[in-house]
């Protein structure tokens, strides 16, 4: 390889390797890795032929500070992992990190305090299909991975806390319909005996409820739904999924890899479809 003026010249490099070398002394060999935007912060799995970590472990690597911050243990080994900022409070960014196990995607939210938000439980998935948006600032706040029926991309608002919000106020209005000698309708009514201990009360489920009802989904805008939307994008089953930068588009392709589909996420339709051609081929984002 030689630069314009070294041609010129007829001198210069002829040749650049790099090294190759990994250092597994610190987390040894690793299946999954990614990186939160631009920064420090590396989501590590380990893998491969001589991993340090158990395979159902997260781990949060300071590039900064050269040692790992955080450690999530799932109960399955750990398929996907993505990493996004999820919103900033005064001058701290709060990140949001997702796991794609073979049969649920946990999300959860750090640094302060690190805690699970969610947990949706998902059609078999050994590949660990699985995105979301990548930027704060996108026209659409997606999480996007396999529906219940084969072929089919579920997207989720990942402002999933309205979501929660909603579904916690139907669970409500299912209690308030049964019939009085079930165990959830009785426990919703019964009053404790005794004394508390000194200090604030714990805040009771009831509680969120209200502030549910009268403070969070009272100032939500008119028209905004977060339910979760479903696309019959394939008849067999899903092998790639990517999604835009803004949020605005997904890209479906199905384990046979003849077809490659795009969807308006904000009307659910189909937009393109690019035909590869008519042998089976595996397709990689």
């Amino acid at each position: 390889m030689k630069s314009p003026e070294a041609m010129a010249s007829g001198r210069g490099v002829i040749s650049l390797r790099f090294n190759q070398d990994q250092d597994t002394e610190l987390m040894g060999s690793v299946s999954r890795c990614e990186m939160l935007y631009r920064s420090n912060l590396l989501a590590v799995v380990a893998g491969g032929s001589r991993p340090k970590f158990a395979e159902n472990t997260v781990l949060v690597y300071d590039d900064v500070s050269k040692k790992f911050v955080l450690e999530f243990t799932f109960s399955d080994p750990v398929k996907a992992v993505r990493l996004r900022r999820d919103r900033q409070v005064l001058r701290d960014f709060y990140m949001k990190l997702v796991v794609a196990l073979c049969q649920h995607i946990h999300v959860f939210t750090f640094p302060a305090p690190a805690q699970r938000m969610f947990s949706i439980e998902t059609r078999e998935n050994p590949l660990g299909l699985c995105e979301v948006t990548p930027f704060l600032t996108a026209e659409r706040q997606f999480l996007i991975f396999p529906g219940h029926k084969a072929g089919s991309v579920q997207l989720v608002d990942t402002n999933i806390v309205i979501d929660i919000k909603i579904r916690r106020l139907k669970w409500l209005g299912h209690i308030i319909r049964m019939d009085n000698n079930r165990i959830p309708k009785i426990l919703l009514d019964v009053k404790p005996n005794g004394k508390r201990r000194v200090g604030r009360p714990k805040l009771r489920w009831l509680d969120d409820v209200q502030d549910d009802l009268f403070k969070d989904l009272a100032n939500t805008e008119a028209g905004m739904s977060c339910a979760p939307v479903t696309i019959n994008a394939h008849r067999g089953e899903l092998a790639c999924l990517a999604v835009n930068q803004q949020g605005t588009l997904i890209a479906t392709a199905s384990s046979k890899g003849t077809l490659i589909r795009v969807w308006d996420t904000a009307r659910r339709n189909q937009l393109v479809e690019l035909r590869r051609g008519s042998d089976p081929a595996t397709l990689y984002w």
